[in-house]
């Protein structure tokens, strides 16, 4: 064997198996990283509301708010023949005056 084919077998020898422990290595990182991803994954999930949750409080803020606008329609008989356009309007003023809701202006003093 001539001594450049021999040198070059030498190193093939030295670096294959460095080669494939480095891949050993990054296998076992990403097997870990996984694992723990996982784990977060479940911990997010546990925290989170469980749909039902969501749609019984969405469901309640739909009762309080429906139930506000009727007191608005029955405090006065008219304001049920004014256009929808009109009515919510009127509405955002009735709520507005009882300081049942906020304005950009009034936040931005802060």
């Amino acid at each position: 064997m001539p001594d450049g084919e021999s040198s070059l077998v030498t190193v093939l020898m030295v670096l294959l198996p460095l080669m494939l422990l480095l891949l050993f290595v990054v296998f076992l990182i990403v097997l870990r990283i996984s694992a723990r991803l996982r784990r977060l994954e479940r911990i997010w999930e546990e925290t989170q509301p469980s749909p039902e949750e969501v749609a019984v409080q969405k469901r309640e803020t739909q009762k309080l708010e429906n139930s506000e606008y009727e007191e608005f329609l029955r405090e006065d008989g008219k304001r049920s023949l004014l256009s929808k356009r009109e009515q919510s309007a009127a509405f955002r003023e009735w709520r507005r005056e009882r300081g049942k809701t906020w304005n950009a202006s009034d936040r931005s003093d802060t």
